[in-house]
């Protein structure tokens, strides 16, 4: 009886671990360097399934380019109760020549900024405002959170860097 017990729970047990195995789709490899628009990401990441209500890219190191969002930057300096340090990109048709980018963006990913250089990052982004908007290209890890809604909860996804990680052309 007791074995008959273990075996199920063994049988359970890898048929979990099978279904959460999560494989990349659309032919993307995790390890090339090419900078993706946010809409790529998304589009992998939405692309790879769900498994336990994460996406299979969440923990994946990808590199984004987008164009600064400079309305949505929270550091501690100006934000000090916050817990976190964050940036927004957007992306977009013709956002560079856009005069008004957040009514022509498709497309937005956070960025979360960890370790020691962000003051000396978020001081450099503070000063960038204007337009037109300035281009970044970030290389983070993708993590995920279940944004609440009226009807239950979507999930999303954000970037998790390091400052070194993000670089800033002019």
């Amino acid at each position: 009886m007791l074995s008959t017990i273990l075996k199920i729970i063994m049988l359970v047990g890898g048929l979990c671990a099978v279904l959460s195995t999560c494989k990349p789709t659309n032919g993307y490899k995790w390890t090339s360097q090419k900078p993706l628009s946010i809409r790529e990401v998304r589009r992998i990441c939405a692309k790879s399934g769900l498994c336990n209500n994460r996406y299979c890219c969440e923990g994946k190191t990808v590199t984004v380019i987008g164009y600064l969002d400079f309305v949505n930057i929270f550091d501690k300096k100006h934000y000090p109760n916050l817990p976190y340090q964050k940036f927004r990109i957007i992306d977009g048709l013709n956002i560079p020549e856009s005069t008004n980018p957040w009514k022509d963006y498709s497309e937005f990913l956070e960025v979360f900024v960890t370790g020691s250089g962000s003051e000396d990052l978020f001081e450099k982004i503070s000063n960038m405002k204007g337009l037109p908007l300035k281009q970044i290209v970030v290389t983070g890890t993708i993590k995920g959170f279940n944004a609440y809604t009226n009807s239950g909860y979507s999930r999303e996804i954000y970037l998790e860097a390091m400052p070194d990680n993000i670089l800033i052309n002019n």
